[in-house]
């Protein structure tokens, strides 16, 4: 006898990117803390390009990030991890502390789950800012 489970995995990106659809955003910035994966932007309900801070691979000073981004700036800045997504959020908190909190969207039950049977399956929280004016730009 065979079982199946109706499952909607990577819940917390899934629901992020419901999340810009609702509000209406053009564009965004994600910054990959342990974890990063192209969101579906299906889901945003546009396929604008968006703005990436790698943080697994190369830490550069936020401000610096930012400065990159006024071409095109983000109205939010979606940060993606776990273990260490508070450090990361208080790095880009101290350089624009104009940014202001809106949300944390966690990872479904069945997300964690399947962490525990398989580690490669990552977990992640996506904690989204709103930048306002506090991105560097003119």
């Amino acid at each position: 006898m065979a079982a199946s489970l109706p499952y909607s995995g990577k819940h917390s990106r899934v629901k992020a990117m419901e999340f810009l659809y609702a509000q209406g955003a053009e564009n965004f910035a994600m910054v990959h803390v342990d974890s990063g994966a192209m969101p579906p932007q299906f889901y945003s309900g546009k396929w604008n390009s968006y703005h990436i801070d790698n943080r697994r691979e190369q830490q550069r000073p936020p401000l610096q990030v930012a400065k990159t981004w006024c071409a095109s700036p983000p109205g939010f800045i979606l940060f993606q991890g776990d273990r260490h997504l508070g450090e990361a959020v208080s790095q880009y908190k101290a350089a624009m502390p104009g940014l202001r909190y809106v949300t944390t969207i966690a990872p479904s039950r069945t997300d964690r789950w399947l962490h525990e049977l398989n580690p490669i399956n990552s977990v992640e929280r996506i904690m989204i800012y709103a930048t306002g004016d506090a991105l560097p730009c003119p």
